[in-house]
């Protein structure tokens, strides 16, 4: 078993890993974030970084042999569903959010790490930060996908991951993004901003109900 996550920030992906990590072992997972090392496993870091004569499709499909030849069986990126091509998309993995909770999740993490200093309206109306669910999945038809869970039913999507690749992850709630000044969630904004967000991130909104679609089969099919 080789299972990919396609990490979708704010998405509950952080405690997903997590889990991995705990049941797999850290020496059997490989971890792609960004040139910051401690983040990013030394091995992939060499493929990915330092050889620039290969395209990105080399380099995942080295990572892939990679994961082969070191018996790894866990694999987390925010990299996009374009490198599914070196891997296997039956044992690809992707967590949903709604769209309106997870952006303003983004902006809260966005604010306090310092990464973006607007408005939640400014933060809505730049392109970086729409659609980012369904931009990471590059048009791919997520019926293609092995698991899909969403977060807002996370721990029983935990029991339905475990049910289908018959593993036995835990339930982690790690980099939980507690209260702060300004802190925004649906409670507190008003419906002019919702709007807003919908009208920016349509795809995102429809990316969801047929991830909901897909997911409450699945429960019926697994019975959790």
């Amino acid at each position: 078993m080789r299972l990919f996550f396609l990490h979708i920030p704010k998405t509950a992906g952080q405690s997903f890993r997590k889990a991995a990590i705990e049941f797999f072992g850290k020496d059997a997972v490989f971890l792609l974030y960004g040139k910051n090392k401690r983040k990013t496993t030394p091995l992939v870091y060499d493929i990915y970084y330092q050889d620039d004569k290969l395209s990105e499709e080399e380099k995942f499909t080295k990572i892939s042999d990679a994961m082969i030849e070191h018996k790894i069986q866990f694999f987390s990126s925010h990299a996009s569903a374009t490198l599914l091509p070196s891997f296997n998309p039956k044992e690809s993995i992707v967590f949903f959010r709604e769209p309106i909770s997870r952006i303003l999740s983004h902006y809260n993490y966005a604010i306090k790490k310092g990464h973006f200093c607007g408005t939640l309206e400014d933060f809505i109306e730049d392109p970086h930060y729409q659609n980012i669910q369904s931009a990471l999945l590059c048009g791919m038809d997520i019926n293609e996908i092995g698991f899909i869970g969403i977060t807002e039913e996370y721990k029983k999507s935990i029991e339905l991951f475990n049910k289908m690749f018959n593993v036995r992850f835990k339930v982690f709630q790690k980099n939980k993004m507690y209260t702060f000044f300004g802190y925004k969630n649906k409670k507190n904004i008003d419906d002019k901003l919702k709007q807003k967000i919908e009208l920016y991130n349509q795809q995102d909104f429809i990316l969801y109900k047929k991830a909901l679609e897909i997911y409450d089969n699945r429960l019926r099919k697994y019975n959790v």
